[in-house]
Protein backbone atom coordinates (compact mmCIF):
# COMPACT_ATOMS: atom_id res chain seq x y z
CA UNK A 1 0.00 0.00 0.00
CA UNK A 2 0.96 3.68 -0.42
CA UNK A 3 0.28 6.70 1.74
CA UNK A 4 -1.38 9.66 0.13
CA UNK A 5 -1.35 13.32 1.94
CA UNK A 6 -4.28 13.67 4.28
CA UNK A 7 -4.16 10.34 5.60
CA UNK A 8 -5.56 8.29 2.50
CA UNK A 9 -4.40 4.67 2.12
CA UNK A 10 -4.09 2.80 -1.10
CA UNK A 11 -4.04 -0.57 -1.77
CA UNK A 12 -3.22 -2.56 -5.12
CA UNK A 13 -3.81 -5.61 -6.54
CA UNK A 14 -5.53 -8.30 -4.74
CA UNK A 15 -6.81 -6.38 -2.13
CA UNK A 16 -9.17 -8.15 0.60
CA UNK A 17 -11.07 -5.85 3.38
CA UNK A 18 -12.71 -7.62 6.68
CA UNK A 19 -15.24 -5.58 8.87
CA UNK A 20 -17.31 -8.36 11.28
CA UNK A 21 -19.22 -10.78 8.95
CA UNK A 22 -18.59 -8.49 5.99
CA UNK A 23 -15.65 -9.49 3.21
CA UNK A 24 -14.88 -6.91 0.08
CA UNK A 25 -12.66 -7.95 -2.85
CA UNK A 26 -11.00 -5.66 -5.31
CA UNK A 27 -8.02 -4.76 -7.07
CA UNK A 28 -7.79 -1.31 -5.97
CA UNK A 29 -9.23 0.41 -2.53
CA UNK A 30 -8.91 3.59 -1.30
CA UNK A 31 -9.35 4.25 2.61
CA UNK A 32 -9.23 7.87 4.34
CA UNK A 33 -8.33 7.75 7.78
CA UNK A 34 -10.65 11.09 8.59
CA UNK A 35 -14.53 9.93 8.33
CA UNK A 36 -13.29 6.16 8.05
CA UNK A 37 -14.10 5.71 4.09
CA UNK A 38 -13.50 3.35 2.04
CA UNK A 39 -13.66 4.02 -2.21
CA UNK A 40 -13.63 0.69 -4.74
CA UNK A 41 -13.03 2.32 -8.02
CA UNK A 42 -12.52 -0.70 -9.45
CA UNK A 43 -14.92 -4.04 -9.56
CA UNK A 44 -15.74 -6.02 -6.51
CA UNK A 45 -17.20 -8.83 -4.67
CA UNK A 46 -19.00 -7.94 -1.39
CA UNK A 47 -20.16 -11.15 0.95
CA UNK A 48 -21.74 -11.44 4.20
CA UNK A 49 -23.76 -13.66 6.24
CA UNK A 50 -27.12 -13.26 3.84
CA UNK A 51 -25.51 -11.80 0.72
CA UNK A 52 -22.77 -11.72 -1.93
CA UNK A 53 -23.05 -9.86 -4.48
CA UNK A 54 -20.61 -7.87 -7.59
CA UNK A 55 -20.29 -4.54 -8.36
CA UNK A 56 -18.38 -2.36 -10.92
CA UNK A 57 -17.30 0.58 -8.27
CA UNK A 58 -19.00 0.77 -4.45
CA UNK A 59 -18.29 2.65 -1.21
CA UNK A 60 -18.17 1.90 2.42
CA UNK A 61 -18.53 4.15 5.59
CA UNK A 62 -18.47 3.38 9.07
CA UNK A 63 -21.52 5.63 9.89
CA UNK A 64 -23.11 5.28 6.58
CA UNK A 65 -22.90 1.72 5.21
CA UNK A 66 -22.12 -0.11 1.64
CA UNK A 67 -23.13 1.34 -1.81
CA UNK A 68 -22.35 -1.14 -4.68
CA UNK A 69 -22.49 0.51 -8.32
Amino acid sequence: YRLREGGTYIAEGSVVMHRADQVVRSDRVEYRTEGETATLPAPLRYQDERLFATAQSGSWSATGGTTLE
